[in-house]
């Protein structure tokens, strides 16, 4: 009961099959992601089952619950409806408890993570502002004093209006509250290979296609050369118009970064191969196998890169790419001991 909280106003049996859908089970820590898994093991322990479907692909009457017999099914009701009933607290909101028990953070250590920027300066600082005044308020004495990781999950740039103004923002963050990590991302890896001459000509223009006009519009190169299509001029510009310490800080970009249960890494890693042999082009370009797998990795792999309409909270990944350029949204997540919540911005969220 811990977890959850079942709400029964009646259950009725009809034969050896019961009808559960007046039984009703909550979520109470993470209602943005009720998890099937643990569903169906809560009903477990309550001895109801899902109806499995006939050849016929209907639900196959008598197979909703476990023991067959009529009576012991009904005792089983009676016992449940008695527990229910003689509970005083029914209308208390049960405490929060977490959802994934088996990853945690390092003791004394919260962990938050920000998902792809893309050149949207303003609702990075916006999210900063949210975290920070999230991140510290006032503590309990009697607890002790938290340290606190912000790592950023890379794409800062392109696509977005603002990608060079967002590097010299980044480059110049000092919070007193947080130590922060900066991992890199396909998009900078691309940057980082046409600044140094080392793209192909189609890895050049693709990079150009999907967000690099925006970002070397931004450091100021003209938009009649970036549609010229003279891929040696638009190189020749770019070098000429990126400073040194932009270049010098994403080179110095993370591919990946561990902590306690959790590893960071911008797209994920590779299912079935150790976290310490993960391939760079995997952490910075895998969607498949990946985001469809349900294997444990060892930690609980957070990452960006793959938009979604909401962060994904799931026990061996959690995604929080929500589309900064896309739909406007940026979004972090939080992990502290056994817990994870959620925070995003954006100008068509509620205040």
């Amino acid at each position: 009961m811990s977890w959850f909280k079942l709400e029964a106003a009646r259950i009725w049996v009809g034969g050896p099959f019961v009808k559960s859908n007046a039984l009703k089970m909550r979520a109470n820590a993470y209602p943005a992601h009720r998890s099937g898994a643990s569903l169906l093991r809560r009903a477990d322990e309550c001895a109801i089952e899902r109806p499995r479907p006939n050849s016929n692909g209907g639900a196959a009457r008598g197979t909703g619950i476990r023991d067959t017999d009529k009576r012991e099914n009904e005792r089983m009701i009676r016992r449940l409806l008695t527990r229910l009933a003689s509970r005083n607290d029914m209308d208390e909101p049960e405490p929060e408890a977490p959802q994934f028990a088996h990853a945690a953070t390092p003791e004394g250590v919260r962990l938050v993570a920000i998902g792809d920027i893309h050149g949207r300066l303003d609702l990075l600082q916006g999210l900063i502002a949210q975290l920070r005044g999230s991140c510290t308020a006032a503590p309990d004495p009697d607890l002790p004093a938290t340290e606190t990781h912000l790592i950023f999950l890379g794409d800062y740039i392109d696509r977005g209006p603002q990608s060079a103004e967002t590097i010299e923002w980044l480059i110049n963050l000092a919070p007193a509250w947080a130590m922060p990590h900066f991992l890199r991302g396909n998009h900078e890896q691309c940057f980082l290979d046409v600044l140094a001459g080392t793209a192909p000509d189609e890895t050049a223009a693709a990079w150009l296609e999907y967000g690099g006009m925006e970002t070397l519009s931004s450091y100021g190169v003209s938009a009649r050369l970036l549609y010229s299509g003279d891929l040696d001029a638009i190189r020749a510009a770019a070098r000429d118009a990126v400073p040194f310490h932009h270049r010098r800080f994403l080179a110095a970009t993370q591919l990946s970064l561990r902590f306690g249960d959790y590893v960071f890494a911008h797209a994920g890693i590779r299912p079935g191969v150790p976290l310490d042999a993960q391939r760079e082009e995997d952490l910075i370009w895998i969607r498949e196998p990946f985001l469809t797998s349900e294997e444990d990795f060892g930690a609980v792999v957070v990452h960006g890169h793959t938009i979604t309409p909401e962060p994904q909270n799931l026990p061996n990944r959690i995604g929080v790419d929500t589309g900064a350029y896309r739909h406007g949204v940026l979004s972090a997540v939080i992990l502290e001991e056994r817990n994870r919540r959620f925070l995003s911005v954006g100008p068509l969220l509620p205040d």
